[in-house]
């Protein structure tokens, strides 16, 4: 009956449980219509920008509008960036460790350097 091709998302929380319970200590807000963007560089200036987190606030508007949205906000920090590997090194390091474990810790060695990744 719903469209397959959308994430259908339903929350119902009773503020007893919440009060009672401590439930949901890490969630942060529900929004709908919401999306996740990310920062594609397009020359190397904009490389430095990765060095410090966006600040909350910062984006408002669409680089091009659209008639369909009619508001953006960024109410939250940004996150998971960083910068390109500038050397050889860091990349055939990166890429022998992620042969090595796949993105699933084994030994204590594994954890440490998923952990490190992060």
């Amino acid at each position: 009956m719903l469209n397959p091709e959308l994430l259908w998302l339903r929350a119902a929380v009773l503020e007893t449980s919440i009060a009672t319970m401590g439930a949901f200590p890490s969630l942060l807000d529900i929004r709908a219509q919401a999306i996740e963007v990310k920062f594609v560089p397009g020359k190397l200036s904009y490389l430095n920008r990765l060095d410090e987190p966006l600040a909350a606030l910062t984006i408002s508007k669409l680089e091009t509008s659209r008639s369909a949205v009619k508001k953006v906000e960024q109410p939250y920090v940004s996150f998971g960036g960083r910068r390109p590997e500038t050397e050889y090194e860091e990349y055939h390091r990166r890429v022998s460790e992620r042969l090595r474990h796949k993105d699933r810790a084994v030994t204590p060695w594994d954890y440490e350097h998923l952990l490190l990744e992060q």
